[in-house]
């Protein structure tokens, strides 16, 4: 049975944001939970927006995963969900027992200072290595429970090791893809996967898979320099109005 209250305003505006979202993600490989997270949060509260989020993310990397399996690079994707694996639950635990203000205005500055530092162009020259790579996967880990966003120090070190753009968006999907499972474990143990919850995600799944499949679809068709200043825009403004609520 439908719950009261299920399709409301807050809900339709959902949609519309997972749309959008999901265009960004099937054309670049990444930005969905940047665009979804702070307006999710804003709409939702934080515990809500991050269990949403990676709901719909999974399932997205379910449709993607076929492609991405045979050209992830898997022993590097191993060293990350190891490191994330251990640290999760402390940023679960963070998420639900601090200021839920003060986390949505986080979340919402995390996605502006990570949309700047992706806009520099910046890569990482450093040695890669087992403990290097722990200690990034770790990092994502507590962002990932404590935000939903793991992906900041992911994508920098993916950007860095990855042989091509190919093997970029394969190892971003499967390792989001392994992650995800984590904080829904992690979240659910704390009791933050609530029925309201899974029933908006039902709702908007449908709709945000569609738009990553199309978004999928205008990848070799499109400008990726135009598409990428359109997704840093949405980010940006995503963040801002997680800050300014």
């Amino acid at each position: 049975m439908i719950p009261d209250g299920l399709l409301a305003v807050d809900l339709a505006l959902a949609t519309g944001i997972a749309v959008l979202a999901g265009l960004t993600r099937g054309f670049a490989g990444m930005g969905s939970g940047f665009i979804m997270l702070p307006l999710f949060s804003v709409l939702f509260g934080p515990p809500e927006a991050v269990v949403i989020t990676c709901l719909l993310d999974a399932f997205g990397s379910v449709q993607m995963f076929p492609w991405a399996l045979p050209r992830t690079e898997w022993r590097k994707v191993s060293y990350l969900v190891i490191g994330s694996a251990v640290l999760i639950p402390v940023g679960t635990a963070l998420l639900i027992n601090l200021d839920q203000d003060f986390m949505r205005r986080f979340i919402g500055a995390l996605v502006i200072a990570f949309t700047a530092f992706l806009m520099t162009g910046w890569r990482y020259r450093g040695p890669i290595n087992m403990p290097i790579s722990l200690a990034v996967g770790g990092l994502a880990g507590i962002l990932a429970g404590g935000t939903g966003m793991g992906g900041p120090p992911v994508i920098a070190y993916f950007l860095a090791t990855s042989k091509s753009a190919e093997s970029f968006r394969a190892n971003i999907t499967s390792y989001f893809l392994v992650l995800v499972s984590f904080i829904v474990i992690a979240f659910a143990w704390n009791g933050a996967v609530t029925v309201m919850g899974l029933w908006r995600t039902a709702f908007v799944l449908p709709l945000f898979l569609g738009s990553l499949w199309l978004g999928s679809r205008l990848y070799p068709l499109a400008s990726e320099g135009t598409f990428r200043r359109i997704a840093y825009a949405l980010m940006m403004l995503s963040g801002a109005t997680a800050i300014m609520r």
